[in-house]
């Protein structure tokens, strides 16, 4: 990055201040880079406007430690400061105006600026596209009430033997566009290891008092079945799920826009699992992919809907290895879904254009 370019988004670019951040946190990211944090570190600059997400967790001290992590709308120039509170060891954002003003203030002035790791902007571009179909409205919807996301913020006696198990195929097998590099600022107290995927482990105890409803984003309920549906039509919709996806998208509208909170939500979850460790998010991504993905006549009636959605999940599959997504009971469930995709589109009811998109998947 040239000095130009540094000192215009350094000028209009936002700001994540973190204070008081321990340095036992072993992991810290925004977006799709995370960094193993120096004594030094307060937080990151130069933030391009829009959608982001930061995430932390982890200590010197345990094996590992979970996930804690929340979506923010950043705009132009704008600071947001947040604070550890040792008490419950996590980080607050600041609510009293007074105290954030002065921080802002600081911020405006360089104070800060030494102690601050510059946003990645080299992957700002595949973040966007990650995250193109969450909107401001879809964020209010499926946001937590404490706005911040738990890792373990469902009660589910599997949940830790299947978290386990997603962790170690993360550790067998290290995303192939993995990168490290090592960013040393002033005397190198600030010291920064970047990767693009997180793989810290999650503990084998938590705090209950950390993990309540208030931390579980709102996902839409996807039901087995249309409750109006005859006992005839229940048994089609186990082989054809069009009616239930017609539960969650109505028909009519413009084609233009059909599906787009869906395809939202899909995103929203895969980033929730995928860097935030949260497995309601996993659990909601695959409901939403069996789902679109065994909707046959929908198929046929909404290609522009599914070209679109080939795209979105496309750029998923490149971010994590294929064994991360095996089904948590032994067998692959991308396998599966993708088997009853491929075999409808592969109908000359579909068009040629989703069946192009779809060969991109296939290699």
């Amino acid at each position: 990055m040239d000095a130009q370019t540094a000192l215009m988004m350094t000028q209009k670019g936002g700001t994540v201040l973190c204070l008081d951040v321990p340095y036992s946190t072993l992991v810290f990211g925004i977006d799709a880079r995370t960094w193993e944090l120096g004594p030094k570190f307060k937080g990151i600059k130069m933030i391009p406007p829009g959608l982001h997400y930061v995430y932390y967790g982890g200590s010197k001290d345990s094996v590992g430690g979970d996930m804690v992590s929340i979506f923010l709308e950043i705009s132009e120039s704008q600071v947001i400061v947040m604070k550890w509170n040792p008490k419950i060891e996590q980080l607050e954002i600041i609510k009293d105006e007074d105290e954030h003003n002065r921080y802002v203030e600081g911020v405006r002035r360089f104070d800060f600026d030494p102690f601050l790791g510059p946003y990645p902007l080299e992957q700002h571009s595949l973040w966007k596209s990650l995250t193109v179909f969450i909107d401001h409205d879809l964020l209010q919807k499926l946001n937590p009430d404490s706005l911040w996301i738990h890792a373990d913020s469902i009660d589910n006696r599997t949940k830790e033997r299947d978290m386990k198990k997603v962790d170690e195929m993360m550790q067998q097998n290290p995303t192939p566009n993995s990168s490290k590099r090592r960013e040393k600022q002033n005397d190198g107290d600030l010291v920064m290891e970047a990767e693009t995927t997180t793989t810290t482990s999650t503990s084998e105890t938590t705090d209950d008092t950390k993990y309540t409803s208030e931390n579980s984003p709102h996902f839409t309920f996807i039901p087995q079945r249309d409750p109006k549906d005859t006992q005839k039509a229940h048994t089609h919709a186990l082989l054809d799920k069009t009616s239930i996806l017609y539960l969650l998208e109505k028909a009519g509208k413009p084609e233009e826009i059909w599906g787009i909170p869906l395809l939202g939500e899909l995103q929203f979850s895969f980033i929730c699992f995928w860097l935030g460790q949260s497995f309601l998010g996993f659990q909601q991504w695959k409901n939403i992919l069996s789902v679109v993905c065994q909707s046959e006549q929908a198929i046929y009636t909404h290609p522009e809907f599914y070209t679109r959605f080939l795209k979105v999940f496309f750029e998923q599959l490149r971010q994590v290895p294929d064994t991360f997504f095996k089904d948590l009971e032994g067998e692959s469930f991308l396998s599966y879904v993708l088997e009853s995709f491929f075999e409808l589109v592969d109908d000359h009811r579909a068009s040629i254009r989703l069946q192009t998109e779809a060969m991109k998947l296939r290699q």
